[in-house]
């Protein structure tokens, strides 16, 4: 009997060789491999926020990765570099695009959700789907909004209030979802919904060309009502009216606000994020000036501090300024968190909480992140798909302090707290949005009139 000849194509990608007559199959390209053996040197290897045994699944995550027999496409090996991002079990642990020329996904669903704790709503819709706008999504592609996050979680460092508006653009852009095994199609999902009429309806929505569509928001942004140029352009509809907005949600472009409430006797102070510079080029030092003269000059009675859409920046931009406000703030400082309320949204949080003692409330729900994280560091940008994975390198743990560990970062800010946890608990639910309530200033007001002294 004649022995079979088996021929193999030395190569770096993952090889199947079959006998004489069939052809070898790489996996992957050799492209591909080289970004991941480089994610491996540059990033695996060097970001601190790997644990011993994190670090050990995440290098034979890859290494299963390389051996793979199937190609990948563009889809899948983006989606499992977020995966490798994620093995950090770290927020700040992230994938970037980063780089002008690295690969972009170009068609996306006709829409915009926002991911409450409850259910996930449509907040944008183009004009071919008004029936849809203020939807709530019960099921995609055959999974409950909660079977879907466990899913999700392999993409991204974090707590669930975290991945519930950092994940939802692996839902809004075509193939990511298949990639990960949840859709049947790569240009379509389909949905399970509740419109705002209470009829229940399935749909399948294909992707389209971004190019035909509004510039994608961020999450914040969403909240409001208020279309964008870009979105009235494109007749596109939101799912609350603007006439019906609360004061938090009101001028959408506008990173930094500040206003008086004279129903509580207080100052309004709202931060969207913690540096950069807002829609009009106003930059955050300019802001903080502004609030720091007023606090000095007018000495307010009671302080509204929302921080609930702060998802972080710069700490150096604001870390005075916290003093500031608990120095010359007389009574009350109401501190609003939310899941939004990340990396220095929540140092600013527990930066004045400690300098304003007994006389701070924190209101709203739990902040985006756990109160010990590692952030700062550099982007290593890998060098065929041009994606950047964020290396951290500098240690943060507000509870506990970490002048032990030499990459400590955060103890230079003097913002510890034994907890940030809401003491006054207001949801941003899909209910309170939808109706356009504000249940933070709801609960603060109510809390503001039982102290008041009775006459």
């Amino acid at each position: 009997m004649r022995a079979l000849k088996l021929i193999c194509r030395l190569s770096p990608a993952a090889i199947v060789c079959v006998s004489l007559g069939s052809s070898c199959t790489a996996a992957l390209s050799s492209s591909q491999i080289d970004d991941l053996e480089f994610a491996k040197r540059n990033y695996v290897l060097k970001s601190k926020a790997f644990s011993t045994g994190n670090r050990r699944e995440e290098l034979a995550f890859i290494n299963n990765l390389e051996a793979q027999s199937e190609a990948f496409s563009k889809e899948k090996f983006l989606v499992s570099l977020l995966q490798i991002a994620a093995f950090a079990r770290n927020a700040h642990d992230s994938l970037r695009f980063g780089q002008a020329d690295a690969w972009r996904l170009q068609n996306k669903l006709p829409f915009r959700i926002i991911w409450f704790p409850d259910p996930m709503i449509i907040a944008r819709a183009g004009p071919e789907y008004d029936e849809l706008i203020g939807a709530s999504v019960t099921r995609i592609e055959g999974l409950s909004i909660d079977e879907l996050l466990v899913r999700l979680r392999k993409t991204s460092g974090g707590p669930d209030g975290y991945l519930r508006w950092n994940t939802v653009w692996l839902i809004e852009n075509a193939g990511l979802l298949r990639a990960l095994g949840v859709a049947q199609a790569p240009d379509q999902l389909r949905f399970s919904l509740v419109l705002r009429d209470r009829r229940h309806v399935k749909r399948e929505i294909a992707f389209l060309p971004q190019a035909s569509m509004p510039e994608r928001l961020g999450p914040v942004r969403l909240w409001s009502g208020e279309l964008t140029p870009d979105e009235t352009k494109h007749r596109w509809g939101a799912a609350i009216r603007v006439a019906n907005e609360p004061f938090y949600l009101q001028q959408g472009d506008e990173f930094f606000r500040i206003a008086p409430m004279p129903e509580i006797d207080a100052l309004y102070v709202q931060f969207r994020a913690n540096s950069t510079a807002d829609a009009e080029g106003r930059e955050i030092s300019q802001f903080v000036k502004r609030v720091h003269d007023e606090v000095q000059k007018a000495e307010p009675k009671n302080l509204v501090l929302d921080l609930r859409f702060d998802i972080g920046g710069d700490i150096d931009q604001t870390r005075d300024l916290a003093r500031a406000l608990t120095a010359n703030v007389r009574e009350r400082i109401y501190v609003i968190t939310s899941r939004y309320t990340f990396s220095a949204g929540i140092v600013m949080a527990a930066a004045v909480k400690p300098d304003g003692g007994n006389r701070v409330t924190i209101v709203g729900e739990k902040v985006g992140d756990d109160l010990r994280w590692w952030s700062e560091g550099e982007n290593t940008c890998l060098p065929n798909f041009h994606y950047c994975l964020h290396v951290t390198t500098g240690l943060w743990d507000l509870v506990n302090g970490c002048a032990q560990n030499p990459d400590c970062y955060g103890d230079r800010l003097d913002a510890r707290v034994d907890s940030l946890d809401p003491q006054l608990h207001a949801p941003m639910t899909a209910e309170m949005w939808l109706s356009g309530r504000d249940a933070a200033m709801e609960v603060i007001k109510t809390d503001f009139a039982s102290r008041r002294p009775s006459k």
